[in-house]
């Protein structure tokens, strides 16, 4: 029977085999062409006529080749690919392919005056978009959009409106408003009150009066309304209806009708097929589609979607055009309407050009998502929260190398987890809106990554100058920003508000912000925590202005700021925007060492600033030419390209070096080049050398390797010819290149000359040596190296060498490893062929040589005290031995967690070091504690340990005779945990509750005498006190706001193992005691006995670092009985004293509904599942109640 059941699965495994062999032999090219026929087999001589009879016959492994053309239809795989086999659709070599979504219409008809009108049997609502040739209309609106470009509104200001609080019967006046009907048509506005200015939004109208419109201003988050109010005033204009249509390239459709109105330039009538009307709102669909690959064609007026359960599929070298244009009327804070949406896992976009559209450019979510390479721009005319690219909610995605520019708010739009943003050019946001940036963030956290990025020229359009670089904004948490350069900015470099939270910002150079490089908001009640701003540069040193709420600054005030450079000079071009460091630069080796962020720096330490002098000069963005388009075949003559003009290629020619020019080893070549364009201008010049990219040079004069450049390649040239190319790029995008070649040799030398290099004067004992020679040779040569004790040949090695110069290294073999000792020498001498020492021509030699055994790797404590008494920090003497340079790790421990340790790096050899622990907070008194020490290789971890040693039943004595060492303590019951809280909620009263990491249940003890101490609630700030004064058993215990009197002061005795007793000050003869010992019970005064368990404490040392640690405000009890636990939460939340027929809802912070439930259980606990969620800041609401904060981590 098992025989039979191998046999069985044996069998099924080859089935399967030849199955997928088969298919794989059977994949095959599928042609499709505008005139071709879909009873056609498909084949290149008889192709289908549409892409979609293709895609139906299509299987995992084709490839579909499409002919030149438009195709009005929707790419729609009817099947998914498989791994290693994707169906891919592609443009025909040297062919150009356009997937429209548009309609060319025809058959206008005069309607009255210069409007004209046709019928169409569609309607996409907001998603209706005309084109007139390359020119997209307008949706009929008041002003006129009388400069036709979308960014500049040409809108007029308000004259008044309802209040933030107004939803229904909201309004909006000016005197200026035409006197027609605007029912049905929209209004935007755009309120710029000061603190708001951060959104424009859309409404439709509901009706009009003379002067006024009235509409319904319902928004999620109500923020949008609240902080941008008409009331408050702003720009608006208002379109959509009939009787706005009096301007060329304004159009409206009615949608009962289904009739398209326009006006065109000059009163003209439309010609027939020019003005175009999209038809289909998607172009490409790949939603429940895997492995497809879509390359190397266009997409007009339609969207891309890989949206839902599309998972390793491809874009490469598509454009995109005007792909999801809407009216952009919306409850939200974003349209929702991307021209390309990726979610999924493992998606790539590559080498793509993604344009113009009143939303989103690119919207990326998912999992493992790569957008690379791509020319990403003019997006959200809106001034919503889209973008070019809004990169929302995915997790590690990869967005490298694009170009990115020209956005109504930010440039990229970011909330992630473990994301990458690296390598891209962004520029020119906040073209509507403001308080936003070229790359802007919220909350976390988002352990994300963005680094080697230029983010620069931003300015808003209006006068709250909040045109910001790196945006962190409101408790932005887990951020790496390191190596990217900000200018032009007319605001702040790096913006960090309220709760920041382990950030760094590292080696970024922040100069030309108008604002200062670095700044945030401060508000009332928030604080950095672990923000980090090292190795930074600015160009000048800023102070704050106080007629903002933010505080700006060089670098910002709460930060850990070290070695941080402030200069204008030792940059390569300040003016000229080129901030590559010059050898004399203030921020060369001003930086400090950080593991992973400065590893492979060049000279004695790391650099300030985002370019290491002598290391990588990095360029961001995209590495091809945008204005031939990603296929390199030029323009689609699609709406929004420039190929209307010829152009001429610039002119490109060497100034310096000679071409054939002869340098020496060793030399640096200085280049200049010369570049001209006869119909325009040198965009800019890149050189090679031997095909190797240099540096592009982006103004004249276009030198490379001069004194003050860095130019690595072009410095200390070995032997060889060389070619040098320079490739000079216009404005239009045509290039021109020069090319010559020079050679690096050596005439031969007229002398003959030996050197040893850089030979060891100690050395272990060997039974070989290996040694390097500089060497001249006028003719072939001998070159000999001989081993000598102080008073005999020992050994030597001969080698021939040809005439020229250079470095030989030669190995001496000895009979026997040398004896220890000292004395030894090395001798080395050239001569003629064939020849003896008596001919030799050059001489040198290497004396006092010591033969030692090699140094170990040793670590040991030195006397180390096994009692000690209470102290900050303590110094050690560790006796060492390291055969290289080595770290020494001195640890300091309780019992069973480590506390402290200082890292210290020695030389190779021995002695003994000193090495001083500093502690967070003096230790409790106790025995147990431990040493700990090891010595392990440079940048390394303790698990690379080489030796260790450690001293055990260390005892630290008190300092002195108090009781309790200052410091953060819990107060508990033994007998059931419960721990002395107090808060607003209670009214400062102080009751027992269950344990939770919150400030609110831990107490500064702060020692005034005699074991008297002030106890003071970290979460409130107040003091434990007896109000008023009173002695009287039961009085009530609180807290209040300082602690002057006795009353607010406590005496702590000892009652028992590790157990406490706590008297007020003012009245001994009480004590703090638990009323009748239940739960949850508030805490009173009683008098003092050593046997009442109610008055029994144990006062427990709290860790104040944990990223847990928050105030009640995110606690999980809340009014009315309603109780959520745990808080913070990682997967379930569960939910106690659920009334009858209530509904949950849980929020993000940014208030979009996350979930939904209703609820029928009374006084039970429900559980919800939040595993889901992404960690961060929740609100959860009951029913009518307000919100509760929760922590999802």
């Amino acid at each position: 029977m098992k025989k039979n059941s191998i046999l069985k699965t044996l069998l099924k495994k080859t089935v399967l085999l030849m199955m997928v062999i088969t298919s794989s032999l059977s994949a095959k090219d599928i042609h499709v062409s505008k005139t071709g026929n879909d009873a056609n087999p498909g084949t290149a001589s008889q192709p289908y006529k549409t892409i979609s009879k293709a895609s139906a016959v299509a299987q995992a492994g084709d490839v579909i080749i499409i002919g030149e053309g438009t195709y009005e239809e929707v790419i729609r795989p009817a099947r998914s690919g498989v791994a290693g086999r994707p169906i891919t659709y592609v443009a025909k070599d040297g062919e150009k392919v356009i997937i429209s979504a548009m309609q060319a219409l025809s058959g206008w008809q005069k309607e009255s005056g210069v409007i004209y009108k046709v019928k169409v049997n569609w309607d996409l609502g907001q998603e209706n978009f005309v084109m007139n040739g390359s020119t997209a209309m307008d949706l009929a609106r008041w002003p006129n959009n009388v400069d036709g470009k979308p960014f500049t509104l040409n809108s007029l200001r308000n004259d008044g409106g309802s209040g933030s609080n107004v939803v229904n019967g909201a309004y909006l006046t000016s005197s200026k408003i035409p006197n027609i009907n605007w029912k049905g048509g929209s209004v935007f506005f755009y309120g710029d009150k000061p603190g708001s200015g951060w959104i424009a939004w859309k409404a439709f109208i509901n009706s009009s009066t003379s002067g006024r419109v009235n509409f319904t201003l319902d928004k999620n988050p109500n923020w949008i309304r609240t902080f941008h109010a008409p009331a408050d005033k702003g720009d608006f204009y208002l379109e959509g209806v009939k009787g706005a249509l009096d301007y060329q390239n304004e159009w409206w459709f009615n949608s009962n009708t289904k009739e398209l109105f326009v006006q065109m330039p000059g009163g003209t009538a439309p010609v027939d097929g020019k003005v175009q009307m999209r038809r289909r709102e998607i172009a490409i669909d790949l939603n429940g589609r895997s492995y497809i690959e879509i390359k190397n064609l266009a997409v007009f007026g339609g969207s891309i979607l890989l949206k839902t359960n599309s998972n390793n599929n491809k874009l490469y070298g598509v454009s995109s055009f005007y792909g999801n244009h809407t009216q952009g009327v919306f409850r939200g804070f974003n349209a929702g309407k991307p021209s390309v949406e990726v979610n999924g896992t493992n998606n790539i976009v590559e080498k793509c050009e993604i344009a113009f559209s009143a939303a989103t450019g690119v919207r990326l979510g998912g999992k493992f998502n790569k957008l690379t390479n791509n020319y990403i721009h003019d997006f959200n005319y809106l001034g919503s929260y889209d973008a070019p690219l809004v990169a929302r909610g995915g997790t590690d995605n990869k967005i490298t190398g694009n170009t990115i520019f020209n956005g109504g708010r930010d440039g990229i739009n970011f909330n992630g987890n473990r994301c990458e943003i690296a390598y891209n050019d962004v520029y020119k946001s906040n073209l509507i809106a403001d308080d936003c940036a070229t790359f802007y963030t919220v909350g976390g956290p988002q352990n994300t990554e963005i680094h080697h990025n230029w983010f620069h020229d931003s300015a808003s359009r209006g006068s709250k100058r909040k045109a910001a670089g790196i945006y962190l904004d409101n408790d932005a948490e887990a951020f790496s920003v390191h190596h990217n350069v900000v200018w032009n900015v007319e605001w702040t470099g790096v913006q960090i508000n309220w709760n920041g939270k382990d950030i760094d910002i590292f080696n970024n150079t922040l100069v030309k912000t108008e604002g200062g490089a670095m700044g945030a908001w401060h508000k009332e009640g928030t604080a950095f925590s672990n923000v980090k701003v090292w190795n930074n540069i600015a160009d000048v040193e800023t102070v704050d202005d106080p007629s903002t709420q933010e505080d700006e600054g060089t670098f910002e005030r709460d930060a850990d700021k070290q070695n941080n450079v402030i200069t204008k000079s030792g940059f390569l071009n300040y003016n000229g925007n080129k901030f590559n460091l010059t050898a004399g630069s203030p921020a060369v080796n001003a930086g400090r060492q950080i593991s992973g962020i400065t590893n492979g720096y060049v000279g004695s330490a790391p650099d300030a600033g985002a370019y290491e002098y002598g290391g990588e000069n990095w360029v961001p963005g995209i590495d091809w030419n945008p204005a031939l388009g990603p296929t390199g075949q030029g323009c689609y003559g699609l709406p929004g390209e420039n190929c209307s003009d010829a152009n001429t290629a610039p002119a490109i020619s060497f100034a310096t070096p000679a071409n054939g020019g002869q340098l020496n080893p060793g030399s640096s070549v200085a280049v200049e080049a010369n570049a001209t364009d006869a119909d325009g201008s040198v965009a800019y010049v890149e050189l090679f050398i031997n095909n190797t990219l240099v540096r592009r040079e982006n103004l004249a004069p276009y030198q490379w390797g001069q004194a003050n450049q860095n130019d690595p390649l072009l410095q200390n040239l070995t032997t060889g010819t060389y070619e040098l190319k320079a490739v000079a790029y216009d404005n239009d995008g045509d290039s021109n290149q020069a090319t010559i070649t020079i050679t690096v040799g050596n005439p031969l030398p007229s002398v003959d000359t030996i050197a040893f290099v850089n030979a060891p004067t100690t050395i272990a004992p060997a039974t070989s040596y290996t040694f390097s020679l500089d060497y001249e040779a006028s003719a072939d040569r001998e070159l000999v190296v001989e081993f000598w004790s102080s008073t005999s040949w020992i050994a030597q090695q001969n080698e021939i060498v040809a005439a020229g110069s250079g470095t030989k290294s030669i190995t001496v073999t000895l009979p026997n490893a040398p004896q220890p000792g000292t004395g030894y020498v090395y001798k080395a001498h050239i001569r003629p062929l064939n020849s003896s020492w008596q001919n030799a021509l050059n001489r040198d030699q290497v004396n006092n040589v010591t033969v030692q055994q090699p140094y170990g790797d040793k670590v040991s404590f030195k006397n180390a005290p096994l009692a000690i008494t209470q102290a900050s920090s303590y110094t050690f003497d560790i006796d060492y031995e390291a055969s290289t340079n080595r770290e020494i790790i001195v640890e300091f421990w309780s019992a069973t967690n480590w506390i402290a340790q200082e890292n210290v790096t020695v030389s190779a050899g021995k002695g003994i070091q000193s090495v001083t622990v500093t502690l967070p907070s003096l230790p409790n008194p106790g025995s147990g504690y431990v040493y700990k020490t090891h010595i392990r290789p440079l940048n390394t971890t303790w698990r690379d340990w080489l030796d260790r040693d450690q001293v055990t039943g260390v005892a630290i004595n008190a300092l002195n005779t108090q009781i309790i060492p200052d410091g953060a303590y819990l107060i508990a019951s033994p007998v059931n945990d419960q721990r002395l809280l107090s808060r607003t909620l209670e009214n400062h009263s102080a009751r027992m509750v269950n344990p939770g990491n919150f400030d609110d249940q831990k107490w500064e003890f702060t020692h005034l005498s005699d074991d008297v101490y002030t106890i003071q609630n970290k979460g409130t700030g107040r003091y434990l006190e007896v109000p008023y004064g009173a002695c009287n058993d039961g009085s009530n215990v609180a807290t209040w706001t300082n602690a002057v009197d006795a009353h607010k002061q406590w005496k702590v005795v000892q009652n028992g193992n590790g157990i406490y007793g706590i008297k007020p000050k003012h009245c001994l003869g009480r004590g703090l005691d638990r009323a009748a010992g239940k739960s949850n019970a508030y805490v009173q005064i009683w008098g003092y006995s050593t046997t009442n368990t109610n008055q029994k404490w144990k006062i427990i040392a709290a860790n104040t670092s944990s990223k847990n640690n928050v105030t009640r405000e995110v606690a999980d009890i809340d009014a009315e009985g309603f109780i959520v636990s745990p808080n913070p939460v990682k997967e379930v939340l569960n939910l106690h004293n659920i009334k009858e027929n209530t509904s949950v809802k849980i929020l993000d912070i940014t208030g979009k509904l996350i979930l939904s439930q209703n609820l029928n259980q009374k006084d039970q606990n429900t559980q919800i599942d939040v595993s889901q969620l992404m960690n961060g800041i929740y609100f959860i609401s009951v029913g009518n109640l307000s919100p509760i904060k929760f922590m999802k981590e």
